[in-house]
């Protein structure tokens, strides 16, 4: 997640530095956007993806076998 808090905190940092607010207030703005951006990036965008799971240093996701399809058991209507 280091790598993604560079984005996290420079983009959003761009436009809250145009704000007409005081420090006390930009700062802790910032503060939630980047954590927020950071971990919802890494959530949604790196963790799902093997070859960014890869790049980020994790273990590849094992796929999970597709469920088998067992007939329900219940009165034998094929006669």
């Amino acid at each position: 997640m280091y790598i993604l808090h560079q984005g996290g905190i420079v983009f959003p940092g761009w436009f809250l530095i145009q704000l007409d607010a005081p420090i006390i207030v930009k700062y802790p703005l910032l503060l939630i956007t980047a954590v927020t951006v950071t971990v919802l990036t890494y959530h949604f965008i790196v963790r799902p993806l093997n070859p960014l799971r890869f790049l980020f240093g994790m273990k590849p996701r094992k796929l999970k076998p597709a469920p088998q399809l067992i007939p329900a058991a219940g009165p034998d209507i094929s006669k």
